[in-house]
C-alpha cells in the first residue's frame, strides 16, 4: 500500500492527466461528497480520482480509499510511507463523523511541497484520503478555494432517513402504517433533493405532547403519535365522517412534517430569516408542496384547513405574543400562495374565503416573490444544479 501511495503522489505532482469535462456542483467518489468549485474537472484513474483547477499548475488533490478502519495511526503511515516531513496530525469530526487531517511537506526536485491529508471514514467502514497539493499555491484565489473543497467533503449516503417508534402508552393509536409509507417516500425524496450537512434524523415517536417539532440541538425532526391523534379527533369533532377525517389529517400531517423541515433548512443551513420564522416554514412547506402533482397542493389545502377548524374551535383566541401567526392568517397565507401559482386552479376557493380583488393581485406578486428569494436560498444546498 505504502509504494502505491507513494506512487500516486509523485505522479499528481510530475504529470498532467488528461481533465474530463467540467463536473456537477457535488461529486461523490469512493464514498464521499466534494463541492466542486467553478472551473474545476475531475478525473477518474486506476487507484484514485484527481480533481484539479483547469489551469493545471502541477498542482491538485488526490482522492484515494484506504479498505482499512480510519485511525490516525492508518494516516500517520501513509504520510511516513509517501516521505512527508514535519508531520501534525490531529483528530476530529465533521457533521457526527469521524475524521483524521495530517500536514506536512514532502521534497519533490529539491523543492519542498507543502501536503494536506484530509480522511474520512465512509459509509463501508473504509478510510478515503483527500491529498492536496494547494496549500503553499502562489496564487491566495487558489489556496482559497483548495481550504473550502476540503471543507466540504462529507460522507455520502442518506442524510435525512425515517425511524418509527410504535406508541408504548394504552390509548395512543398513533401514526398508521400507510401514513409510515407515505412519510417514508417523501423522507426519500427531500434527501436526493437536497445536500444536507449532516445527519437529519425523521423520528415517529410518543412524545408526551401533541406536536411535531425540528430540534436544532440534536439535528432531529420529531413527528409525534399524539398529534396523529389529536387531528383525527379535531376533524370528527367539526363534524366530518372518519374516512375524511383520516384523509384530511394524512395532508395536514404531510404540511405539518413540511413546515418542521422548513425550520430545519433555516437551521441546518443557517439560512437568513428576516420576518418570523414560522411564516417562513409555512412558506418553504407551501411552496415545495406546490410543486409536488396533485397530492402536494392538496396536503398544504389540508394544513389550510386544519388552522380553520382551530380558528373555529369553540373557545379558540389567538394570543397576540405568539411567533405563529392568527390561525385565519395561516389559512390566507396557503392559500394566497396557492393562487398565486395557479389562479385559475384555485380561483374559486379565493371566492369562496371572500378574499377581495386587490389581495389576490398581491397574491400573484408575493407568490412570485417568495418563489425566487427561496430559489435563491436554496439553490446552493441542491444536490443538483437547476440550470446545466
Amino acid at each position: 500500500m505504502k509504494k502505491i501511495i507513494v506512487c500516486c503522489l509523485f505522479a499528481i505532482l510530475c504529470a498532467r492527466p488528461a481533465l474530463a469535462e467540467a463536473p456537477p456542483a457535488v461529486v461523490e467518489t469512493h464514498g464521499i461528497e466534494i463541492e466542486m468549485p467553478r472551473g474545476w474537472t475531475v478525473v477518474d484513474e486506476k487507484g484514485g480520482t484527481t480533481i484539479a483547477p483547469t489551469k493545471y499548475k502541477g498542482r491538485a488533490i488526490e482522492v484515494v480509499e484506504v479498505p482499512k478502519a480510519l485511525t490516525k495511526d492508518l494516516v500517520a503511515e501513509v504520510l511516513e510511507g509517501a516521505h512527508v516531513d514535519d508531520v501534525v496530525i490531529k483528530e476530529g469530526q465533521r457533521a457526527g463523523a469521524p475524521l483524521v487531517v495530517g500536514t506536512g511537506t514532502i521534497t519533490v526536485k529539491a523543492k519542498k511541497v507543502d501536503v494536506d491529508v484530509l480522511a474520512l471514514a465512509n459509509a463501508a467502514g473504509h478510510a478515503t484520503l483527500l491529498v492536496s497539493f494547494i496549500r503553499g499555491d502562489q496564487d491566495p484565489a487558489l489556496r482559497d478555494l483548495n481550504a473550502k473543497l476540503l471543507l466540504s467533503a462529507r460522507v455520502a449516503g442518506p442524510k435525512l432517513t425515517l425511524a418509527v417508534e410504535k406508541p408504548h402508552t394504552s390509548g395512543i393509536s398513533g401514526v398508521p402504517e400507510d401514513y409510515e409509507q407515505v412519510l417514508g417516500k417523501l423522507v426519500g425524496g427531500l434527501d436526493s433533493w437536497f445536500r444536507l450537512p449532516r445527519s437529519l434524523p425523521v423520528r415517529v415517536r410518543e412524545c408526551g405532547v401533541v406536536n411535531a417539532f425540528y430540534n436544532p440541538s440534536d439535528h432531529t425532526i420529531s413527528v409525534c403519535h399524539e398529534l396523529w391523534d389529536d387531528t383525527v379527533k379535531l376533524f370528527k369533532s367539526a363534524g366530518m365522517t372518519d374516512a375524511k377525517a383520516v384523509e384530511l389529517t394524512h395532508g395536514t400531517m404531510t404540511f405539518t412534517f413540511m413546515h418542521e423541515f422548513g425550520h430545519a433548512l433555516v437551521g441546518e443551513f443557517g439560512l437568513p430569516i428576516t420576518g418570523k420564522g414560522e411564516d417562513a416554514a409555512d412558506e418553504i412547506a407551501t411552496i415545495v408542496l406546490g410543486f409536488a402533482g396533485d397530492k402536494g397542493p392538496q396536503a398544504a389545502l389540508s394544513g389550510a384547513a386544519w388552522f380553520q377548524t382551530m380558528a373555529a374551535k369553540p373557545g379558540a383566541h389567538n394570543v397576540f405574543y405568539d411567533e405563529h401567526s392568527f390561525n385565519d392568517q395561516r389559512v390566507v397565507s396557503i392559500t394566497c400562495l396557492l393562487y398565486g401559482s395557479n389562479q385559475a386552479r384555485y380561483g374559486k376557493m379565493m371566492t369562496e374565503l371572500k378574499i377581495p380583488p386587490k389581495r389576490l393581485e398581491r397574491c400573484v406578486f408575493d407568490y412570485r416573490a417568495r418563489l425566487e428569494a427561496w430559489d435563491h436560498l436554496l439553490d446552493p444546498h441542491l444536490r443538483k444544479p437547476k440550470k446545466a
